[in-house]
């Protein structure tokens, strides 16, 4: 099973992006449709909230964004993982960008290994594996 950084999931709702955002589309499709199973933490989740309500082209309003949010938490399909203090202490310690940091151990915490991402970079040291299915893209 494969987390879902904030990015992949905002890119499925912004329409700034076409080519990002059919990928994307379909990354979620196969999860909703229960042909694949994925992960996302808490946090994930709330950046997801914010970035579509604020910051894309056209924002999402907040029912549609409540919508979203709780059709990933009602899923069989989506495990939601939290964070505890211990995850933040080690993410104190840790080399990466705190809030990349915090999402990294949670994961790991949870052993979960892999998370698809375009910020592959953010993760570089985190000892998660990074996939970013955007890659071929052009923007």
């Amino acid at each position: 099973m494969n987390a879902i950084d904030t990015n992949i999931l905002v890119y499925a709702f912004d329409s700034a992006y076409p080519s990002k955002r059919k990928i994307c589309q379909e990354i979620l499709s196969r999860i909703f449709e229960g042909k694949e199973r994925a992960v996302v933490t808490n946090q994930i989740l709330a950046e997801f909230a914010v970035t579509v309500m604020e910051k894309i082209e056209k924002p999402l309003s907040q029912p549609e964004t409540t919508a979203i949010v709780g059709a990933i938490l009602t899923s069989a399909n989506w495990k939601i993982l939290n964070y505890t203090g211990s995850t933040i202490l080690h993410a104190i310690t840790s080399q990466q960008p705190f809030w990349d940091a915090v999402i990294a151990q949670t994961l790991k915490e949870h052993n979960i290994n892999v998370i698809l991402t375009e910020n592959t970079k953010d993760f570089a040291k985190s000892g998660i594996t990074t996939v970013n299915p955007l890659t071929e893209v052009k923007t």
